[in-house]
């Protein structure tokens, strides 16, 4: 949630990692701090195998949420706008908002895979509370009580602050994200770059958003509201405002041409605004279609990276990192 910070940064306090030469070391802030420095926010980078992980905990609360779903017609600029401005008044902590852009066959699992052109796009806005109350869950999200004029008209769906089960929360994230066999996932991404006005911003994902290429593909938005990771503490250093994202799917691998056209079409577009990349999400393949060369630390956090790395890692056991040093982006 948004005011918790980075969970690798403010909550993960010691970790046991397996390191290349078959040590079981435990590393902190006070012990093999380097590792510990390198690990948080490496992803598929790091150079060992993290087998148990400390974490500070709070006292268990309830959950409360509710949402809006519109129209998106010629709104989107604007219903985003609305959703950034709503999430901006809203006290970050115990608080988290997302968007999900996406066509309502979505949640029909006997659509036909290729839209109707008359199918309508949707937005969602989901807003969450981590709350004792029901009143304090209110107040908490009231910068949400009122949708603009202009924007009523676009209205779908209004679901008051309600307290979830988790089960129902999961569920939904199943029913969007299912788990099978026969579905195959595109996902591409970006941070956007906090220097970058919203509406800037809007008008740059607009594509990647909305221009679904199957029924079973979505937009999301997360905003984190991380600006600030700290370097010195972490690798974890470039500014995760918004967690910008589209997870296209196609179950009939004859789609996968329009859906990777797609993907490569409406990203180049919106790496325009972006500061780099989610690591996780990261493709090293020969048929990735993001620049080898996008960002996913700073220059002088992978600098040190490399020379930890080197350090632990001599003769690269561990193979992930390769497509993050600069000699590797010259090769490629």
């Amino acid at each position: 949630m948004r005011g918790w910070g980075a969970t690798i940064t403010e909550w993960i306090v010691k970790l046991e990692v397996i390191v290349p030469d078959g040590r079981v070391l435990l590393v902190s802030r006070d012990e093999h701090s380097d590792i510990f420095w390198a690990a948080r926010g490496a992803g598929q980078a790091f150079f060992g195998v993290v087998t148990k992980i400390w974490s500070r905990t709070i006292p268990k609360r309830q959950l409360f949420s509710r949402s809006f779903t519109f129209n998106v017609g010629d709104d989107f600029e604007e219903l985003l706008m609305f959703a950034f401005d709503r999430n901006k008044a809203t006290p970050k902590m115990f608080t988290e908002t997302a968007v999900c852009i996406m066509h309502p066959e979505l949640l029909n699992p006997s659509a036909e895979e290729i839209l109707s052109t008359s199918s309508p796009l949707l937005l969602s806005i989901n807003v969450l509370a981590y709350s004792d109350s029901l009143d304090d869950a209110e107040g908490l999200l009231s910068a949400w009580n009122l949708v603009p004029a202009d924007l009523q008209k676009a209205i779908i769906e209004v679901n008051p602050t309600n307290h979830t089960a988790w089960d129902d929360f999961f569920h939904l994230q199943r029913q969007i994200n299912p788990d099978n066999h026969e579905q195959k996932w595109g996902i591409h991404s970006i941070l956007n770059d906090p220097s970058v006005s919203v509406s800037e911003l809007a008008r740059a994902i607009k594509p990647a958003m909305c221009d679904l290429p199957t029924k079973s593909s979505f937009g999301c938005i997360y905003m984190c509201d991380t600006l600030t990771p700290d370097e010195n503490d972490a690798v974890f250093s470039l500014p995760q405002q918004y967690y910008i994202s589209t997870f296209s799917g196609w179950k009939d691998s004859a789609l996968v041409p329009k859906v990777r056209d797609t993907m490569k079409r409406t990203y180049e577009k919106a790496s325009t605004v972006a500061c780099g990349m989610y690591i996780a999400d990261f493709d090293q393949s020969s048929g990735s279609l993001h620049s080898p060369k996008i960002r996913v630390w700073t220059d002088s956090a992978r600098e040190r990276f490399t020379k930890i790395r080197q350090r632990w890692d001599p003769d690269g056991l561990f193979q992930g990192y390769r497509a993050f040093e600069p000699e590797d982006h010259a090769i490629k």
